[in-house]
Protein backbone atom coordinates (compact mmCIF):
# COMPACT_ATOMS: atom_id res chain seq x y z
CA UNK A 1 0.00 0.00 0.00
CA UNK A 2 2.37 2.92 -1.12
CA UNK A 3 0.89 6.40 -1.49
CA UNK A 4 3.62 8.49 -3.63
CA UNK A 5 6.48 6.64 -1.43
CA UNK A 6 4.31 6.22 1.59
CA UNK A 7 3.73 3.36 3.07
CA UNK A 8 -0.26 3.32 4.50
CA UNK A 9 -1.27 1.32 7.20
CA UNK A 10 -3.42 -2.03 6.93
CA UNK A 11 -7.13 -1.73 7.14
CA UNK A 12 -8.72 -3.36 9.76
CA UNK A 13 -11.36 -5.50 8.92
CA UNK A 14 -15.16 -4.40 10.79
CA UNK A 15 -18.49 -5.79 10.43
CA UNK A 16 -21.23 -3.63 9.56
CA UNK A 17 -24.70 -4.25 8.86
CA UNK A 18 -25.61 -3.24 5.73
CA UNK A 19 -29.10 -3.27 5.76
CA UNK A 20 -29.51 -0.25 7.85
CA UNK A 21 -27.98 2.18 5.36
CA UNK A 22 -30.34 1.67 1.83
CA UNK A 23 -29.48 5.39 0.82
CA UNK A 24 -27.22 7.86 1.90
CA UNK A 25 -28.99 11.20 3.39
CA UNK A 26 -26.46 13.23 4.57
CA UNK A 27 -23.54 16.01 2.59
CA UNK A 28 -22.43 15.13 -0.81
CA UNK A 29 -19.62 16.61 -1.80
CA UNK A 30 -18.43 15.47 -5.62
CA UNK A 31 -14.88 17.02 -6.46
CA UNK A 32 -12.87 16.61 -9.72
CA UNK A 33 -9.22 16.91 -8.69
CA UNK A 34 -8.34 17.99 -11.97
CA UNK A 35 -10.29 20.96 -11.49
CA UNK A 36 -8.91 22.07 -8.03
CA UNK A 37 -5.64 24.53 -8.05
CA UNK A 38 -2.62 22.45 -7.61
CA UNK A 39 -0.49 25.37 -5.48
CA UNK A 40 -3.00 25.61 -2.85
CA UNK A 41 -4.80 22.26 -3.06
CA UNK A 42 -7.74 24.11 -1.46
CA UNK A 43 -11.28 21.65 -2.32
CA UNK A 44 -14.58 21.45 -1.07
CA UNK A 45 -14.51 18.66 1.67
CA UNK A 46 -11.38 19.73 2.31
CA UNK A 47 -11.42 20.85 5.97
CA UNK A 48 -13.98 18.25 7.01
CA UNK A 49 -11.47 15.53 5.52
CA UNK A 50 -8.83 17.52 7.86
CA UNK A 51 -11.04 17.45 10.52
CA UNK A 52 -11.71 14.10 11.27
CA UNK A 53 -7.66 12.68 10.35
CA UNK A 54 -6.64 15.40 13.07
CA UNK A 55 -9.60 14.22 15.18
CA UNK A 56 -8.36 10.52 14.75
CA UNK A 57 -11.95 9.86 13.62
CA UNK A 58 -12.70 7.06 11.72
CA UNK A 59 -13.50 7.31 8.20
CA UNK A 60 -14.98 5.21 5.79
CA UNK A 61 -13.25 4.60 2.65
CA UNK A 62 -13.23 3.12 -0.82
CA UNK A 63 -11.68 3.65 -4.50
CA UNK A 64 -13.24 2.80 -7.57
CA UNK A 65 -12.19 2.16 -11.52
CA UNK A 66 -13.26 0.51 -14.84
CA UNK A 67 -12.50 -3.01 -14.31
CA UNK A 68 -9.74 -4.12 -16.11
CA UNK A 69 -11.19 -6.57 -18.33
CA UNK A 70 -8.06 -7.18 -20.97
CA UNK A 71 -5.40 -9.33 -19.08
CA UNK A 72 -2.34 -6.38 -19.35
CA UNK A 73 -5.05 -3.63 -19.06
CA UNK A 74 -4.34 -1.24 -15.53
CA UNK A 75 -6.82 1.15 -15.79
CA UNK A 76 -6.22 3.82 -12.81
CA UNK A 77 -8.66 4.45 -9.64
CA UNK A 78 -11.32 6.67 -11.31
CA UNK A 79 -12.70 8.07 -7.97
CA UNK A 80 -11.77 8.11 -4.02
CA UNK A 81 -14.37 8.17 -1.42
CA UNK A 82 -14.34 9.33 2.20
CA UNK A 83 -17.64 9.02 4.41
CA UNK A 84 -19.01 9.93 7.55
CA UNK A 85 -22.62 9.28 9.15
CA UNK A 86 -22.90 12.64 7.93
CA UNK A 87 -20.50 13.13 5.20
CA UNK A 88 -20.07 11.37 2.10
CA UNK A 89 -16.73 13.46 0.31
CA UNK A 90 -16.45 11.58 -3.59
CA UNK A 91 -13.01 12.56 -5.00
CA UNK A 92 -12.77 11.74 -8.64
CA UNK A 93 -9.11 10.89 -9.29
CA UNK A 94 -9.52 9.25 -13.25
CA UNK A 95 -7.56 12.56 -14.95
CA UNK A 96 -4.93 12.90 -12.15
CA UNK A 97 -4.10 9.57 -11.88
CA UNK A 98 -1.22 9.43 -9.28
CA UNK A 99 -1.77 13.09 -7.87
CA UNK A 100 -3.43 13.43 -4.84
CA UNK A 101 -3.55 16.79 -2.29
CA UNK A 102 -1.89 16.52 0.80
CA UNK A 103 -4.94 16.21 3.05
CA UNK A 104 -6.01 13.24 1.01
CA UNK A 105 -2.19 11.73 1.35
CA UNK A 106 -2.38 12.45 5.48
CA UNK A 107 -6.20 10.78 5.32
CA UNK A 108 -4.55 8.12 3.51
CA UNK A 109 -1.42 7.33 5.60
CA UNK A 110 -2.13 8.76 9.20
CA UNK A 111 -1.64 5.80 11.44
CA UNK A 112 -4.33 7.26 14.26
CA UNK A 113 -7.31 8.08 11.25
CA UNK A 114 -8.91 4.21 10.94
CA UNK A 115 -10.52 3.26 7.61
CA UNK A 116 -13.55 1.21 7.80
CA UNK A 117 -13.47 -0.15 4.12
CA UNK A 118 -16.01 -2.86 2.03
CA UNK A 119 -14.69 -4.90 -0.11
CA UNK A 120 -11.39 -3.89 -0.03
CA UNK A 121 -9.46 -6.92 -2.09
CA UNK A 122 -6.38 -7.80 -3.58
CA UNK A 123 -7.33 -5.80 -6.72
CA UNK A 124 -8.11 -2.45 -4.56
CA UNK A 125 -4.70 -2.86 -3.46
CA UNK A 126 -3.03 -3.30 -6.41
CA UNK A 127 -4.82 -0.39 -7.89
CA UNK A 128 -3.69 1.63 -4.96
CA UNK A 129 0.23 0.37 -4.94
CA UNK A 130 0.32 1.19 -9.50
Amino acid sequence: RHFCNKVAPKPEAVEVDTEQFDEFKGKKIVVDLAEINGTTEDFEGRQWLEGRVNARMTLGWTITWTPDRLKDSDNPVAMMQFADEHTALLLRTHKTRNWLPSAVMRALTQDGCRKATFGFDNHAVQKMES
